[in-house]
């Protein structure tokens, strides 16, 4: 009686054995052909506000203001395009911001901050809609105070310095067409927000020389920005090379 269970335990599991080799390679094949890849192009136009702690205060000290004049918050507007190749997030940006502008002595000045960056991103969310991802960026940026803003003889007083950025995104496609190739696009709606930051400098300029004691600039600030774009996409089912394998 015993000799007769042992022997149906070892036919029990060696039949497991063999159902097991047998679905195991199927189960890699049902699991890996579900496995899909996302590429595509999405361009934004880009608009919010800028917070730069110190930037009014810096300001003040370079026209002949004898109050205070300039505040940390710009308005900004801008463009971005990028790709996304599966999981990654590449592509450039490029922003605008200012504030109103200021009657000094008869004179007009406006503040404006540009940059431009290369930005990399790394999805942690993600449908064919929807995508949440963390980025970061680098590029240059520029601190400019232009004079005489209303006349053609302008004169900026400008900082030119490297600058990074890190962010949070969350981009949605909200108009989907798909057809039976798996693509699909439509009008995107995108949020954005981070903390751009750069080297201290008072390596001032005008249109012609360098400016000599002129205030250290820090060009940091917060963001937030609500963009609005098209993206296109299309959506690919990987072939893993298992499956070959297992029929030749």
């Amino acid at each position: 009686m015993i000799h007769f269970k042992a022997h149906l335990k070892l036919r029990f599991f060696a039949g497991l054995n063999w159902t097991l080799m047998f679905f195991l390679p199927f189960t890699f094949i049902a699991i890996n052909s579900h496995a899909q890849s996302i590429r595509g192009i999405a361009v934004l136009v880009k608009g919010g506000y800028i917070f730069a702690p110190e930037a009014g205060k810096t300001l003040d000290q370079i026209p002949p203001a004898t109050t205070k004049t300039f505040s940390n918050l710009f308005y900004c507007g801008g463009v971005e395009y990028y790709l996304r190749l599966n999981k990654f997030i590449v592509g450039m940006e490029g922003m605008i911001a200012q504030q109103s502008q200021a009657l000094i002595n008869d004179q007009f000045y406006v503040p404006r901050i540009t940059y431009g960056h290369l930005k990399i991103g790394y999805l942690i969310r993600d449908s064919k809609n929807f995508m949440f991802y963390p980025s970061i960026s680098s590029g240059l940026s520029r601190m400019a105070l232009i004079r005489n803003y209303k006349l053609n003889n302008e004169n900026t007083f400008r900082l030119m310095t490297p600058s990074f950025d890190i962010g949070i995104n969350a981009d949605y496609v909200f108009s989907q067409r798909q057809d039976a190739n798996k693509k699909f696009s439509g009008v995107m709606m995108a949020f954005k927000a981070g903390y751009r930051f750069s080297p201290g400098s008072k390596s001032w300029r005008d249109n012609k020389n360098i400016l000599d004691g002129l205030p250290t600039f820090v060009n940091q600030g917060f963001y937030i920005t609500i963009g609005v774009g098209f993206g296109y996409f299309v959506q690919k089912v990987k072939h893993i090379k298992y499956q070959k394998k297992f029929f030749d």
